[in-house]
């Protein structure tokens, strides 16, 4: 499932909160709001260069969305480390399965 606007997500209301939350406050409860904004775009497997686009252009009917322009560099890493963490995981799983399968050929 691919998310194609932000009003896409299943708990749009959470994505809201964390929105604004990352703007309005600063230290740990914006990094952390910015950490599970990343986190649910991950988890929703959302294009985040669209998302952002979309969220820029806040053509959303009855929302008007805050600047995001303050945190999109932090969102963009928090992005990229869950991105690198999944391929780590991945690879790990691909490593345990050619060597399940070189000990199940013996």
């Amino acid at each position: 499932y691919k998310i194609k606007r932000p009003s896409d997500f299943l708990n749009i209301s959470s994505i809201n909160y964390l929105i604004y939350k990352s703007v309005l406050f600063d230290g740990k409860p914006e990094a952390l709001a910015i950490k599970n904004m990343a986190l649910l775009l991950f988890k929703t497997q959302a294009d985040l260069c669209e998302w952002l686009e979309k969220m820029k252009k806040n053509h959303e009917p009855g929302i008007i969305y805050p600047d995001i322009s303050p945190i999109e560099d932090n969102l963009i890493k928090e992005y990229i480390s869950l991105l690198n963490s999944a391929g780590k995981q991945i690879g790990a799983s691909i490593q345990n399965i050619k060597e399940c399968s070189k000990i199940s050929d013996k």
